[in-house]
């Protein structure tokens, strides 16, 4: 059987050097990686990950888990498809591996802790959470995790990064659009408001809006259950009772799900969009099937800064900033023009 030490012997490296490029760390002049590469396809040597493993107590594979409300198959959604992909070239980058998962219920989430615990990944990256889900006690215990798209700690901790977007700045955005076109009567949907994201959107909203004396708390929807999908029924009782006759103009929404909604329902009612009423959404979720004005939430790049700072954190190397906030710029479309002239 071939052993490193014969691809070491063969290539007329040490076995340091066969080390670094079997696990793509490290500095190896160019020439002499391609040498072991070549030495390495020609001997067929496989090197033993098991034994790897338990020498250096790595298992070279990371954990990417999304939280979601949602209790359907999300796993072929494009938008999830876009974030597990750009994770995992990252992760193929650096010769990595990734286990993937949704995380749904507690249940789930202990499955995550488990696999920590029991060494089956090396860290993790958390996407998103739920407010019935805590995981500061998992950050405790000291393994490399990375926080992306929730801010869970306020603090720097030794083995967390945390990776955000500015949603105050993102939903400004938004909000000085609207009032740039010249609505005065702006209706936002809102959110599962308790949790941590919409309580900043909307304060947000709220900032922007009251030292004009636009903000209106009968415009101000706030989503009865999370990840419900009886927002389009919502937003028709809506139109057809209380907004009859005096509703908004503008509708802005705490996520584009949201905003596919609200437009389902002026469709229905022979609303025209933009015409009679202006729509934004959150996220950029759905660019070619709902291409509305949207916020765009960096998710891939976010993802892709946390991945970073794990590896780092995995490897034992501290990471130069521990909570990053990265910029939300406001994509405008056809869903958004001045209101309706009565």
């Amino acid at each position: 059987m071939i052993t490193s030490s014969d691809i070491a012997r063969l290539a007329g490296v040490s076995q340091t050097t066969v080390s670094r490029v079997l696990n793509n760390r490290g500095k190896v002049a160019p020439e002499k990686a391609e040498l072991v590469r070549q030495i390495i396809r020609e001997t067929g040597y496989e090197p033993n990950a098991l034994a790897r493993s338990f020498v250096k107590r790595r298992t070279d594979a990371l954990g990417i888990f999304m939280f979601t409300y949602s209790t359907g198959d999300q796993i072929n959604d494009n938008w999830t498809g876009n974030i597990v992909g750009a994770c995992h070239r990252v992760l193929r980058e650096r010769g990595s591996m990734m286990m993937f998962d949704l995380i749904q219920n507690r249940v789930q989430f202990d499955r995550v802790a488990s696999a920590l615990r029991q060494r089956r990944i090396d860290g993790a990256l958390l996407l998103g959470g739920r407010h019935d889900i805590n995981v500061r006690p998992l950050l405790a215990e000291g393994f490399p995790i990375a926080l992306v798209n929730r801010q869970w700690i306020d603090k720097r901790q030794p083995n967390v990064i945390q990776v955000t977007a500015d949603n105050t700045g993102g939903t400004r955005a938004a909000v000085e659009h609207i009032l740039s076109l010249g609505h005065k009567r702006i209706g936002y949907f809102a959110g599962h408001v308790p949790a941590p994201t919409p309580q900043t959107r909307l304060y947000s909203l709220r900032a922007t809006l009251e030292p004009l004396g636009l903000y209106d708390e009968s415009l101000i929807i706030r989503e009865p259950k999370p990840g419900s999908n009886n927002v389009c029924e919502i937003a028709l009782d809506l139109f057809r009772g209380r907004w009859r006759n005096n509703g908004p103009t503008a509708i802005l929404s705490y996520n584009d799900e949201i905003a596919r909604s609200v437009m389902d329902a002026a469709s229905m009612l022979g609303m025209r969009v933009p015409q009679d009423l202006s729509i934004v959404g959150y996220d950029n979720r759905f660019p070619v099937q709902y291409p509305f004005t949207t916020v765009n939430l960096p998710t891939e790049t976010m993802c892709r800064v946390g991945l970073d700072g794990l590896m780092r954190l995995v490897d034992g190397q501290p990471v130069p900033e521990w909570n990053v906030v990265l910029p939300c710029n406001l994509i405008v479309r056809d869903t958004t023009a001045p209101p309706r002239q009565v």
